[in-house]
């Protein structure tokens, strides 16, 4: 299973925002789990680092960036993805657009993200970190039975 995080769950785990902190780390973590990889952005690992810049300066940045590497895998996210977005006449907003053809490309199956309304657009799967977490739980059940 490929899952596409989007720039505001990272945000969340690397600045331990409060309330979504624990969902989004728990998302982050399901890549601990046999057949699962978590994929996100340059875009958003740049967008991350901003928030987190603001927040905890650029030398804890860095420790904490580093550290999210290790548990992200970078999708593409360059010219092809960049020309795909502005070609789909149904996105409106090109970050969005971008991220989605990154996920996409990237044979994900799931966007989470807590903008889903901004996936309106999207033939993948667009979940809050909640509903990405009962999803998985509900695979692992279907499966033991």
């Amino acid at each position: 299973m490929r899952i596409f995080v989007d720039a505001n769950i990272l945000i969340a785990v690397i600045n331990k925002e409060l309330p979504y902190y624990d969902a989004c780390a728990r998302v982050l973590s399901l890549k601990n789990f046999p057949k699962i990889e978590i994929f996100s952005s340059a875009l958003s690992f740049s967008i991350t680092a901003y928030f987190a810049e603001k927040k905890h300066g650029e030398k804890e940045t860095r420790k904490r960036m580093v550290l999210l590497m290790e548990n992200i895998k970078i999708c593409n996210c360059g010219q092809t993805e960049v020309q795909q977005a502005l070609e789909n006449k149904k996105i409106g907003d090109l970050e969005d657009g971008v991220q989605y053809y990154a996920a996409k490309n990237s044979s994900c199956e799931y966007i989470v993200t807590y903008n889903q309304k901004d996936f309106f657009f999207s033939q993948l799967e667009v979940l809050l970190p909640e509903e990405m977490l009962g999803k998985y739980l509900h695979l692992i059940k279907n499966k033991r039975n």
